[in-house]
């Protein structure tokens, strides 16, 4: 195999960054429809919000935040623990408000939320519940107004959503990694398989290059450029297959093989047509399995990931390809410059 030159290296680079933020894209497309069903981003955020008021200590406090007028009217319906209709946000505002006027207990008296007020009901009460003691703490440090008193609570609130964002953000990415294993296998993209594909084969890497700056193209026309959530499942086949990439399976007589890594082309048979490519399972299940398994790794990164490193490579590709010249460019560079001094001397 010759040795390639530096665009042709990055070209490569963006090949498999654009397989990969395609496949990102079809992952993170299953995880919404998983997401839409499970509602799991508001069972993190009641689950959040029931350690910060310490539920299974104050058993009621929760059922009252979610029940309070700014709460409630966020999401349909009675608050029943574990119910979907439930919100997966809640504005810092919103919330501060509402822990206020239930630790000042407003609520049962009436009485309008106030500084005096505040202190009146954290005196009465000898076991003072996590928003009380919150509370508490701003006001033994200072906080003489309930701007101070609230941004306190703003504070330990964000402190919260920090470590419910960690919850999804993990569980996402091994759902993703769940995901991309399945739908690596489903359209057998073999990231190996691939990368040796985009090396031997130019006309391959031209088209790879061609729909990698119409996608960036796209991103740049797009306030969420990173997320191509129009894009379908059939959508992105479509474009790896337009591409031209070596994925997918061929369904024989004898089973289901993966076709560029197990099938072979036949040639023209007999009559004239193209024959069927032979097919075997043999040592190549094996690399094609820690394809895979590349793949999935790749995906569990995500689309933002991908989508960067694609656009860096064109970036860097951009200042490398105008430096190299073909050999037959170099030589009429080199004619040109020996008329041109011969021109010179003569002068």
């Amino acid at each position: 195999m010759k040795a390639m030159f530096g665009s042709e290296v990055l070209e490569v680079g963006i090949g498999m960054a654009l397989l990969f933020l395609f496949m990102s894209l079809i992952a993170t497309a299953l995880r919404e429809l998983i997401e839409n069903f499970a509602k799991s981003r508001s069972h993190d955020l009641e689950r959040g919000i029931s350690e910060l008021l310490q539920e299974r200590k104050f058993t009621g406090s929760l059922e009252s935040f979610y029940n309070h007028p700014l709460i409630a009217s966020l999401y349909d319906g009675d608050y029943r623990t574990g119910s979907r209709k439930l919100p997966s946000y809640i504005p810092r505002q919103s919330f501060s408000l509402a822990v206020l006027d239930l630790a000042a207990k407003a609520t049962r008296t009436q009485s309008p939320l106030s500084l005096e007020t505040l202190k009146k009901s954290l005196s009465e009460d000898s076991a003072p519940n996590p928003v009380q003691q919150v509370v508490l703490t701003a006001l033994s440090h200072g906080a003489n107004d309930l701007d101070k008193i609230r941004k306190t609570i703003e504070e330990w609130y964000d402190g919260t959503m920090d470590r419910v964002s960690g919850w999804y953000t993990r569980r996402t990415a091994r759902i993703l990694g769940v995901l991309g294993l399945a739908t690596a296998v489903f359209f057998n993209v073999d990231a190996i398989t691939v990368a040796q594909s985009l090396i031997r084969d130019k006309s391959l890497r031209e088209a790879v290059v061609a729909q990698a700056e119409q996608t960036g193209q796209f991103g740049q026309n797009n306030s969420d450029s990173r997320q191509d959530t129009s894009a379908t499942f059939t959508d992105l086949k479509s474009r790896l297959s337009e591409i031209g990439f070596p994925i997918g399976w061929v369904l024989q007589e004898g089973g289901l093989y993966p076709g560029p890594q197990s099938c072979v082309a036949a040639g023209i048979d007999a009559s004239g047509q193209q024959a069927k490519p032979r097919c075997a399972i043999g040592w190549s299940l094996i690399t094609t399995i820690c394809g895979w398994l590349i793949t999935a790794l790749a995906i569990m990164l995500g689309a933002p990931f991908w989508f960067d490193v694609m656009n860096r490579f064109m970036v860097v590709r951009s200042t490398v390809k105008p430096k190299e010249k073909s050999p037959d460019e170099a030589s009429v560079d080199r004619q040109y410059g020996e008329r041109n001094s011969g021109a010179a001397g003569r002068a």
